[in-house]
């Protein structure tokens, strides 16, 4: 195995591994194969058995058991650890592995999609379209009487009334908006294929910026992440936007330094408010020219809003909006797939809405400070903590104590898991660890979902805020060897 170090010089490159810079030679790469290409005869055993062994993964994903994934994700990551130690046909016999695991549950995934196509859900693709449809029509998208008339086709109900008007910035109506040129048929047909395309996206810079970008079996591994995770599903089925959420995250990760980074930035909050928790990044980290560049491309897409929409709708936000007015419905702090710490406290605690907004309950806002003080801190400490790292434990904070969070946004944690899983050692220990991590995490998020989703987002969080504590308690040590 021959593999060439990042260069010398880089930017705190002491301290960021190797993997996370994306500073290599790109003409030269890591040998993954060997020179002479034998395959072993238990190899060729191993690859007829993987025949039986994938017809039992398409049948059990065909039958929506999807926490098989947990018990496949040990199988994948030994098999990725120990891939440059063995020869041609074992690699052989693990591509096929991971191909068959990525065909089986992208069959499922390709058959949701399928549904959600012919039979469009009111939640949450409906929402969308009728929103935008009555943003191109010139009405207002956040008074229930403008947006009553376009919510026929999808048969409402109260509850759908009732959560209709757009609970986003007006800004973000500027991507949305086109969504509602279109007809029903056409529209969903158009979003799930942009959203697919989004998710292969997604795949390939997950592979390239997190994973090994030089291995073809890193892409594999990446495709096997992705699929996997129930949130997946999730996505498919309500034709949400977790994918491109993802998507923004990767490339402020890939531009964490860069000024550019500060137009990802925007936009994943236009996508979903909850990703506007990334400004904390160029905030704490003191990256004033990418946070003058967050700010500028706002007040510019404020500025198109208005001459978009008008002042009135644009302002609106302020007034008839459920989030800023007071309004939300209660049930919408309890449901089901609401899991965020808030929720979850609600639950438990079986709130009497009566005393006031649940946002001041005091439980809740003692552990939502314990874990944004502590992410903070962690942040801050960019000598210690990389761009990568901070990132995922931003995004696994926003998922706990933002109020709205659902079930499928643990899609985007992703990130954390394949930066948690880079970070492994040669020790068996830290190795069993880790695996035994992100098998429990996959877990969590398939098993009565989304029920067990707040455990899943509260698990990353803790690994990946672990992991920072680690660090910078242990660099003290680490200055003192060097004196």
């Amino acid at each position: 195995m021959v593999q060439l170090p990042c260069k010398l010089g880089a930017r705190r490159a002491t301290l960021r591994p190797c993997h996370e810079r994306r500073d290599f030679l790109p003409s030269m790469v890591s040998l993954s194969l060997p020179q002479t290409r034998v395959i072993h005869p238990l190899a060729v055993i191993s690859l007829l058995a993987l025949i039986p062994i994938g017809y039992g993964i398409w049948r059990v994903t065909q039958a929506q058991y999807w926490w098989v994934a947990a018990t496949l994700i040990p199988f994948m990551l030994i098999g990725y650890h120990y891939r440059k130690s063995v020869t041609f046909g074992w690699r052989l016999v693990y591509a096929c592995f991971l191909i068959i695991c990525i065909a089986c549950f992208s069959a499922v995934l390709v058959s949701t999609a399928r549904k959600t196509i012919a039979a469009p859900p009111k939640f949450d693709f409906g929402a969308f379209w009728v929103e935008a449809r009555t943003a191109v029509k010139g009405l207002n998208f956040y008074d229930p009487q403008d947006l009553t008339p376009f919510a026929a086709p999808f048969q409402p109900d109260t509850e759908f009334i009732t959560e209709l008007p757009f609970s986003y910035p007006p800004q973000s109506m500027l991507w949305l908006a086109p969504l509602g040129l279109f007809e029903i048929p056409t529209a969903v047909i158009l979003w799930m294929a942009l959203h697919g395309l989004i998710l292969i996206a997604d795949i390939v810079l997950l592979w390239r910026i997190v994973l090994d970008r030089h291995d073809v079996l890193g892409l594999l591994l990446a495709a096997a992440f992705v699929v996997m995770l129930h949130p997946t599903l999730g996505t498919l089925f309500y034709a949400q936007t977790t994918f491109a959420g993802l998507l923004t995250t990767l490339l402020v990760a890939q531009y964490s330094i860069r000024t550019v980074g500060g137009l990802w930035i925007i936009l994943g909050f236009l996508i979903k408010p909850v990703f506007g928790v990334l400004l904390l990044l160029p905030l704490l980290r003191r990256q004033w020219r990418q946070l003058a560049a967050a700010v500028a491309i706002f007040l510019a897409l404020s500025l198109a809003t208005v001459l978009v929409f008008g002042s009135t709708r644009t302002f609106s936000f302020l007034t008839s909006n459920r989030a800023t007015n007071g309004n939300t419905p209660a049930y919408l702090y309890t449901e089901t797939v609401n899991q965020s710490l808030l929720a979850t406290i609600l639950r438990v605690t079986r709130y009497d809405f009566s005393g006031g907004s649940p946002l001041r309950d005091p439980v809740y806002l003692v552990v939502a400070l314990l874990i944004v003080g502590i992410t903070g801190w962690l942040v801050a400490r960019r000598n210690v903590v990389s761009d990568m790292h901070a990132v995922a434990l931003l995004i696994a904070m926003a998922l706990l104590v933002y109020p709205a969070t659902l079930g499928d946004y643990g899609f985007v944690l992703i990130l954390a898991i394949a930066w948690v899983w880079m970070q492994r050692s040669g020790k068996a220990t830290n190795l069993l660890l880790t695996i035994l991590f992100i098998s429990v995490a996959y877990g969590l998020s398939s098993y009565d979902a989304p029920n067990n989703s707040f455990l899943m987002h509260l698990l990353v969080w803790l690994v990946v805020a672990g992991m920072g504590v680690r660090l910078v308690m242990s660099e003290p040590q680490k200055r003192t060897q060097m004196v």
